[in-house]
Formats: C-alpha cells, structure tokens, sequence
C-alpha cells in the first residue's frame, strides 16, 4: 500500500521501494522547467504543437508563468536522489458524480523517459487525487501521434473515452494536433486498490 494514504498534504508522497518522489513544485524549479521547454521535439509531444523557435520561446514563456502563479497545482517529480526529473499538473472542476481532476506530465530529459518513471509518477498522483483530494474521476488528453504517451496511460489504467478525438486547432503558436481523451473513474481505482 502506498506509504501516504490516510495523510493529508504530507510530502513528499512516495510508494514503498519507489524510485520517484512528488513534491511541490518550488519556484526555484521553474528555471529548470524553462530550460526543458527550449526542447521542440519535447513541447511537440508535451502539448501536440509543431512550433518555430520564436513560437516555441513564446509557449515556454506563457507557460512558466502560468507554473510559476499557479504552484499548488504543479507536483515536481524527483528521482529519489533529489535531482527534478519533471512534473505533473492537475486542475480540479466540479462534475456530476463530485471533483473531476484534469492532469498532464511531463518528464524534462530523453534518459528519463521509457523507463517506466512516468508511469509510477502517474500511478502517485492518481493515489493522491483519490485518497487524499477524493476525487470522483481523472481525465487527461495527448496529442493523437503520442503512442508512448498513451501507453503510459493505459498502463496506468486510463481508458480511451470512446469516439471522442478532440480536433487540433491553430493557436497562433503553432498547428495543434489531435488529441486522445482518456479518463480514470475512481471505481475503477477502488477496483485496482482491493486487488492489491
């Protein structure tokens, strides 16, 4: 069982013989946060946008900022030693069964990716959102050419919501592409729980 449930934003949260710990995030990460996002082919699989480097300093900017105001919504991810090797976000809205968190990750370095991190952290914060922040369900959306994305997903437990694709649009940062909705209801996580 997970090492924080029945505590209440206590941190760091981390599973029992985890390699990945959430925190809040700190302002001083943000800068580590910026670097990440110079990254075109990261802020195209983060956000689904093809971007020119003026567009992209622009994203990496409205993004920071909008980080940087709204932290307490914003969980760093570190490896156990302490070095940041990403973040998740999540925003919370009322729905019709209770509390509907919509979340995103993301993992600032190649070497960290397709490791099986961003899938524990996923698996953490969903432990946070449920037990803690009682949550009703979890809902998230990625570009539709983000295979590895979608794995991590579903490994997860996330389901496709079936015959919604949302259309990409043209923000004037970039094409967007479309997007795969996927949602967690939280007695699907209670289902997982009970057969732990």
């Amino acid at each position: 069982m997970l090492g924080f449930l029945g505590r209440r934003e206590r941190w760091p949260y981390r599973e029992p013989n985890g390699r990945v710990v959430l925190r809040p995030l700190q302002a001083r990460d943000v800068l580590q946060v910026r670097a990440w996002l110079q990254d075109l082919e990261l802020v195209r699989h983060a956000f689904g946008l093809n971007l020119e480097p003026a567009g992209l300093e622009r994203i990496a900017e409205e993004y920071c900022r909008e980080i940087a105001a709204g932290r307490r919504n914003v969980l760093a991810l570190e490896a156990e030693d302490g070095r940041l090797m990403g973040f998740l976000r999540f925003s919370l809205r009322p729905g019709p069964q209770g509390l509907v968190a919509r979340v995103g990750i993301l993992l600032g370095l190649a070497r960290d990716r397709g490791r099986g991190l961003g899938t524990e952290a996923m698996r953490l914060l969903l432990s946070y959102l449920f037990e803690v922040r009682r949550v009703a369900s979890v809902e998230l959306d990625t570009a539709d050419f983000n295979r590895a994305a979608q794995r991590c997903f579903e490994k997860v437990g996330f389901q496709r919501r079936v015959g919604l694709t949302l259309l990409g649009s043209t923000p004037s940062q970039g094409a967007a592409a479309n997007k795969i909705w996927m949602e967690f209801p939280r007695e699907r996580w209670e289902g997982l729980s009970q057969g732990r």
